[in-house]
């Protein structure tokens, strides 16, 4: 999915809280690079991770594959 999808300000980073495009920029890219938008302004925020974001293949939550199931041990009969 993170081939085919960005997020932008105009897609996602623009409708999700304030809270939720930093912990966006967290996961992707860094601490310290969310630590620096958090006195943005919203629309500056959604914006500046638009950019930081760009080609992390960072995706939110919901568009995530779940973990595959370890089948190193199998199941008894």
């Amino acid at each position: 999915m993170a081939a085919h999808w960005q997020p932008t300000a105009v897609n996602y980073l623009g409708q999700v809280t304030k809270a939720v495009i930093v912990e966006a920029v967290r996961q992707g890219v860094s601490e310290e690079a969310a630590a620096q938008l958090a006195d943005l302004k919203k629309p500056a925020m959604a914006e500046a991770a638009e950019r930081l974001l760009a080609d992390k293949g960072w995706l939110p939550t919901v568009l995530r594959l779940p973990q595959a199931v370890s089948t190193a041990a199998p199941m008894a009969a």
